[in-house]
């Protein structure tokens, strides 16, 4: 009994650690973001309430059992997955080690900027040049949401070095996808390397989509060459699985599917404020989605409770003093000057009957292939996910596809979680489980993709040598290249004292 009580003992001190780990992970770019853009006056207060949803964090850790924690620390299992999640992230292209997707483009011009521009960066343009007459003014201010790159950029200052910082977001990466790992290890109660795959090879059946919307919309028999980028039908309508987020977005979706199991682990409502802080400094679009979880988990828990008990659980201390942590943050944000606000896709210049069958086709071999696994059991998450699934990609947020794109990413943690739930029911029937083997093998050429295209262009040219998507240098010298269409997601016009964010909260 004493050394059950050891191993318990010495599993949970362990588990902590790694939560604990995990959440200082999200939490020091935050602190890093307060220290050096906003005034003093600001940062300090702002910082200590992330430091108070720390311990609130701490504090409310659900432990396990001895027998579940041997389960989880399978060390086999766990070996065979750090090593799996260490190649298929030097093939992402993280650190430049091997390919890199075109949108590192713009993460690399705004790494290069980061590590070369005094904090707040702020730019400076020619007078009458055409970046100063774009942006509206001759000074701009780096607007993005910047907390993933922070510890590295900070790195690369420190070091003087671009290549340092690109290398220590290898690492970055790699911790942050072992720690979503880890947390849905935790949350199964047991380390699976089934639960991984399915995790790697979850997504829409996006091959066949890319051959119907070509098929019906633009008559032409076309299937994908499997090195080019799979889009979903014209773009406008996607859901995307884990690979194609972690090879292409990973500096939001990694952090919000760390919240997103955080969540999952701890449903306590006294914590959402501390989930929500923590998700919009990363990822503010794919926050809306994180939001609309919890607020289905409010309305489960006033059908339990009642109103007024779940009132009082959401408005405490403990929701409220965190999510105060990052209100500077979002003044920063507001800032952006984008021309479009929210809109339905609609508006979206093509013809109409292309919009639709695009439509359709994103339902049929994206979103509606899901019902496989409704079961009476998980029918309420289920529909509640593709219906989410259904409305979000109508609506435009800034002239873009992202917000459909991005406000997904926590949904696809849902409907992971149901998958793995129902391949583990026991009273699920085979034929309904070779249909849902069956989709998940057609899910397969989205990921063989991208890795196909990373291993084709790394090595095309024998013994050479680069960093493949970073051709920008900084993201101030957008008129000589194509990141004019979405500069100003990333730069908005600024003048010392222009408004009370300049004058009192930034730098």
């Amino acid at each position: 009994m004493k050394t059950e009580n050891n191993w318990l003992n010495f599993y949970k001190k362990v588990d902590k650690t790694i939560l604990l780990l995990i959440y200082i992970f999200l939490m020091i770019p935050i602190l890093i973001w307060l220290w050096f853009w906003f005034k003093v006056y600001v940062a300090i207060p702002c910082m200590l309430a992330a430091i108070y949803g720390l311990v609130i964090f701490y504090k409310s850790i659900q432990t396990r059992t001895l027998e579940e924690y041997k389960k989880i620390f399978n060390i086999k299992v766990i070996t065979l997955s750090l090593v799996m999640i260490l190649g298929l992230n030097i093939i992402s292209g993280a650190g430049g080690l091997m390919f890199q997707n075109w949108d590192y483009n713009s993460r690399n011009a705004l790494l290069h900027d980061m590590v070369n521009h005094k904090w707040p960066v702020k730019y400076d343009f020619e007078t009458g040049s055409k970046e100063a007459d774009f942006i509206g003014s001759e000074r701009g201010l780096l607007s993005y949401y910047l907390a993933w790159f922070l510890p590295a950029a900070a790195v690369g200052k420190i070091s003087k070095s671009y290549t340092a910082a690109s290398l220590f977001l290898f690492f970055y990466l790699y911790f942050g996808v072992t720690a979503i790992c880890y947390l849905i290890f935790r949350f199964f109660k047991k380390a699976s390397l089934k639960i991984l795959l399915i995790l790697i090879a979850i997504t829409g059946v996006d091959f066949l989509a890319y051959f119907f919307d070509r098929l019906l919309i633009r008559g032409s028999f076309e299937f994908p060459n499997m090195i080019n980028y799979i889009d979903t039908p014209l773009q406008m309508f996607s859901f995307h699985g884990f690979f194609t987020y972690w090879f292409w977005v990973f500096h939001q979706a990694i952090p919000i599917w760390i919240v997103t199991m955080l969540l999952m682990n701890n449903k306590n409502i006294k914590l959402f404020g501390l989930y929500l802080s923590l998700a919009v400094a990363f990822a503010p679009l794919p926050t809306v989605g994180l939001l609309l979880i919890m607020i289905r988990e409010l309305i489960i828990d006033v059908r339990k409770e009642g109103f007024s008990a779940t009132f009082k659980k959401a408005c405490c201390f403990e929701n409220i003093i965190p999510a105060l942590s990052v209100i500077p943050i979002l003044f920063l944000y507001k800032q952006n000057s984008s021309p479009v606000g929210l809109m339905f896709s609609r508006t979206y210049i093509v013809p109409l009957r292309e919009y639709l069958l695009s439509y359709v086709v994103y339902l049929v071999f994206e979103v509606s292939i899901f019902l496989a696994i409704l079961t009476k059991k998980n029918r309420s998450t289920v529909l509640f996910a593709i219906i989410l699934l259904t409305i979000l990609p109508l609506f435009y947020l800034g002239g873009g596809a992202d917000f459909g794109n991005r406000s997904t990413i926590p949904i696809m943690i849902l409907l992971f979680i149901e998958t793995v739930n129902f391949y583990l029911d026991k009273t699920v029937k085979k034929y309904r489980l070779w249909i849902v083997n069956l989709i998940l093998l057609l899910s397969l050429p989205t990921n063989l993709t991208e890795i196909n295209r990373s291993l084709v262009y790394t090595y095309k040219q024998a013994s050479v040598y680069r960093f493949e998507s970073d051709d920008y240098g900084s993201l101030a010298n957008f008129e000589h290249n194509e990141s004019k269409v979405f500069i100003k997601n990333f730069i908005t016009k600024y003048e010392m004292g222009q408004n009370f964010f300049t004058r009192f909260i930034l730098k």
